[in-house]
């Protein structure tokens, strides 16, 4: 089988990939702080329309975690609160394997994200906790993603590969973020007969 046989038109394509972040809020300014931690896990599936070039549709979960302190006003401030969310996006993709196993992907995602908050407000006035609360929402998600990696094929008869990228994603959901994520993924190819074999 020769080594471009996976890039042929009509190859079926299938991935199962995960990755993981840690951002700051780019919307704070002044003293407040706001970290995020960022875990996806996707599943796509996609074909070759042409030789080199993968299109598809994408399936993901994310969970995120997120820290924020002095968050608020000059006399109340959000001291601390703690954000734990959830969300289900669907979307496409495009990749293109520039030379070998190099190649560059891009990525859109939409979807509905479920969060669970809990916060604490203090008086800076008074030195003193205002209130504690917690609550859950559900907002709409839109984002995407873009980056390159190589792909690792394994065995002889590289139906297998591990696929190691780098990736900038951005999303907006109750607030917008941006981050540089590394992942790993694994990718299947069923793809037609190589008649040089």
């Amino acid at each position: 089988m020769s080594a471009s046989a996976q890039f042929d038109p009509l190859t079926v394509y299938a991935n199962g990939s995960g990755t993981y972040s840690r951002s700051k809020n780019t919307e704070l300014s002044g003293n407040s702080e706001n970290t995020l931690q960022n875990a996806v896990g996707m599943f796509s599936l996609g074909i070759f329309p042409i030789p080199k070039f993968l299109t598809g549709i994408g399936f993901s979960l994310v969970n995120t975690n997120e820290e924020a302190k002095n968050v608020g006003s000059s006399s109340i401030t959000y001291l601390y609160y703690l954000s734990k969310s959830t969300s289900r996006n669907i979307g496409p993709f495009v990749r293109y394997y520039i030379a070998k196993g190099f190649f560059c992907e891009a990525n859109y995602m939409f979807g509905h994200q479920e969060t669970f908050l809990e916060q604490t407000i203090v008086s800076n006035q008074f030195l003193g906790v205002i209130t504690s609360s917690s609550q859950k929402t559900e907002v709409s998600l839109r984002g995407f993603s873009v980056g390159a990696g190589y792909s690792f094929f394994v065995g002889k008869s590289r139906n297998l590969s591990i696929d190691a990228g780098v990736f900038y994603q951005s999303y907006k959901a109750s607030s917008k973020y941006a981050a540089l994520s590394a992942g790993l993924g694994v990718s299947g190819f069923i793809f037609k007969k190589d008649n040089n074999d």
